[in-house]
């Protein structure tokens, strides 16, 4: 917060933090959905544990019960269904198709731009942040 605040100001901090996503991932496997911790723990190249867990809070144990029960409500619908993984499956057997077409992240390349702080920047539909997340995912892991 400290940092953001620094950044952007207290109030563009504030606000990013009170009225941004309620979703977010922090790089590289953890996942705050909501009141919610998902971690992917890779296990092998094509396999991987998912962690889950809600989040709570000291000293609340009835607010606790209740972010446990929507947990368990949450969840039971969301992760995963038969849905799920049937697109996981499909989506590892197209990575090993001889071409991946189907898989494109190209959607809004021709609308990146660079902002004055050096950013690349297009419009919220493209998938400006998938490419650059998987492009970082890739030079941490052959550095590694």
């Amino acid at each position: 917060m400290a940092a953001l605040e620094r950044r952007d100001g207290p109030e563009v901090a504030r606000r990013r933090i009170m009225e941004g996503p309620a979703h977010a991932l922090i790089f590289p496997n953890l996942f705050l959905g909501e009141t919610n911790i998902a971690i992917v723990q890779p296990t092998g190249v094509e396999e991987c544990v998912h962690w889950h867990t809600p989040m709570f809070w000291k000293g609340v144990p009835e607010f606790n019960s209740r972010l446990l029960r929507m947990s368990e409500a949450a969840w039971a619908g969301v992760v995963p269904d038969a849905r799920d993984l049937t697109v996981a499956a499909r989506n590892q057997a197209g990575l090993h198709a001889a071409t991946v077409e189907w898989l494109e992240l190209a959607r809004g390349f021709n609308r990146e731009v660079e902002d004055a702080e050096g950013r690349i920047v297009s419009h919220v539909t493209d998938e400006t942040i998938n490419r650059a997340l998987w492009k970082h995912y890739r030079t941490v892991m052959a550095v590694a």
